[in-house]
């Protein structure tokens, strides 16, 4: 009976030992037709040797990564956790896993068992930045560089680890980091498609925008289709207020991909300008829907009711947004904003809001350490004007005879153009400039070295928290004396801005207290040139026999409580 099972055990182990030859056999082949793309050989080989060998690894282990390349994630996810059961020890296995995992956006999984490739193989690169990848997905991007640094240490031309170590320095805002990252990438892979993108979404972020349109023309002639680097060359536009192009690109990346988070959200801002509410309200709706609690979405939904003069509702759904991300300056900016069309919303109301963007924003701003001045009384002062208005435009009415009247004896005027567009009225403002600096392609940080280097005096915010300020620059306090005036001069909330200009009327002495700055009054605070070119008609009031009331504004200030 011994000897008959003995026999029965002996035989059973020859016929394994050759079936596993014979799999042997089989899977280089199998490994050859998954290497040339044809999956369906490569699953009918590794089928065929599992079912003749159940624990062969290697046929497990290839078989899940043909099930990933053919989209059926669980399935592979269920053959690679076998591959491992059987090899618990294989750094590979565990971190093919792990791109299953990541693909299924289970990231604490992918996670785990990229950590456990790692372990079992501490510089195994492909482990090193598939970690870093899932680290930036989980919002983590101090760690993930860490992973991708230590991958560049072992490999420094990595190409992968320097492009994705740049998107991760984009994502904490260190923006000449992730500059340096994306031209060393391409510094060893000219055409990077990734990294020519990430170079255009830095120019994008530090204004320099010849650097960005250069960058994105040439990673759309490798990927011309991509729908990501249209919405990108459309944020570009957009930001040079070329809007029907803008608007065409947008649109482009739509056609691609429907649900692209950063198309629908340029198409929507750029139809807010446009004034084509309803796209804007459509894209927004589309943002919401692909994610409820998508703070963008909610936000441009809100700019979309505010376009309709329905401000209550567009401020609900900016405070919605701002439940979700507190420091959201879009979000607060808005807030800021439409406060001054609500007949209910007092000084207090409208000074609390201020002073949250001055809490979530501004006070995070590192502030500029100045040298002393001369404290020489005959010396030339330095007044610097930085505006986004210096053109056709109710604020850029209201300076023009401010600058038109200085005294360029005592006084040195410079003016700082933060806008890309120019016209006839920005012709007037250069010629009575002292110095003239195109600001509209400098950072925060080099505008503000700029007004440093100056010597500015005293330097004056003309566009308050209207689109296109540069508040930021202010809250870096690059001059000694800053002062808020003529656009938006109901005050900044700002601990850096010293003074707020206005007149005995514009801001009542029973509410200069609620302000951070001090108000500083003129005579008058509107000062536009009166229109003696064109000669006044006869009054219609002579042959209708009542007043003709006619206002030159935004529809969404003509209220019921402002016609009353």
């Amino acid at each position: 009976m011994q000897s008959s099972a003995g026999a029965r055990a002996f035989q059973n182990a020859r016929l394994q030992k050759k079936l596993k030859k014979q799999a042997d056999a089989i899977i280089p082949a199998a490994a050859n037709a998954y290497g040339q793309g044809r999956y369906a050989e490569t699953e009918a080989l590794c089928r065929q040797i599992l079912q003749a060998v159940p624990d062969h690894f290697d046929a497990a282990h290839l078989l899940g990564l043909s099930a990933q390349h053919g989209g059926r994630l669980e399935e592979a996810q269920q053959l690679l956790e076998r591959a491992i059961a059987i090899d618990p020890r294989s750094h590979e296995a565990h971190n093919n896993l792990a791109a299953v995992h990541l693909a299924l956006q289970k990231f604490e999984a992918a996670r785990a068992s990229q950590e456990k490739a790692i372990a079992l193989k501490p510089n195994f690169l492909p482990a090193l930045v598939g970690l870093g990848n899932t680290l930036l997905q989980m919002n983590l991007p101090e760690q993930a560089i860490e992973m991708y640094d230590r991958a560049i240490k072992l490999k420094p031309d990595y190409t992968d680890a320097l492009c994705n170590r740049g998107l991760a320095e984009l994502a904490l805002g260190q923006f000449e980091r992730a500059r340096q990252s994306f031209e060393r990438a391409l510094l060893f892979q000219p055409r990077h498609a990734e990294a020519l993108v990430g170079k255009g979404v830095v120019g994008l972020e530090l204004k320099h925008y010849d650097d960005a349109e250069a960058a994105l023309a040439a990673a759309l002639a490798i990927r011309p289709g991509s729908a990501k680097i249209l919405a990108q060359r459309g944020r570009l536009n957009y930001e040079l207020q070329r809007l029907e192009p803008a608007v065409a690109d947008f649109e482009a990346a739509l056609a691609i991909s429907p649900k692209l988070e950063l198309a629908l959200r340029g198409k929507a801002q750029a139809c807010l300008v446009m004034g084509k509410t309803a796209q804007a309200m459509a894209a927004a709706a589309a943002l919401i829907e692909r994610n409820p609690r998508s703070e963008t979405g909610l936000a441009l939904m809100g700019f979309a009711h505010s376009n309709q003069g329905e401000m209550d509702a567009a401020i609900e759904y900016l405070d919605r947004a701002l439940a979700i991300r507190a420091d959201y300056e879009d979000a607060i900016r808005g807030k800021i904003f439409l406060q001054d069309f609500r007949a209910e919303a007092d000084f207090a109301v409208q000074q609390e809001v201020r002073r949250s963007w001055w809490d979530r924003i501004g006070s995070r701003l590192p502030q500029r350490t100045l040298p002393k001045r001369s404290l020489d009384p005959e010396r030339q002062i330095v007044v610097g004007y930085v505006a986004n208005e210096f053109r056709q435009h109710s604020a850029g009415l209201t300076l023009l005879p401010v600058l038109r009247h200085h005294d360029h004896v005592n006084f040195k005027i410079i003016c700082y153009s933060c806008s890309p567009s120019r016209d006839e009225m920005t012709a007037k403002f250069n010629s009575l400039a002292d110095v003239w600096v195109d600001a509209w392609q400098l950072s925060d940080d080099e505008l503000a070295d700029r007004i440093q280097a100056d010597k500015v005096d005293i330097l004056i915010d003309v566009s308050g928290h209207t689109t296109g300020n540069r508040l930021q620059v202010f809250a870096r306090k690059p001059a000694p004396i800053q002062a808020t005036g003529f656009g938006h001069a109901t005050g900044t909330g700002m601990q850096t801005m010293d003074y707020v200009l206005a007149d005995p009327v514009f801001i009542p002495q029973s509410a200069r207290h609620l302000l951070a700055e001090k108000v500083f009054d003129l005579p008058c605070l509107n000062t536009i040139d009166p229109i003696l070119d064109v000669p006044p008609s006869e009054l219609p009031m002579l042959r209708n026999g009542h007043v003709t009331f006619g206002v030159f504004n935004r529809v969404n200030k003509i209220s019921d409580e402002a016609i009353r």
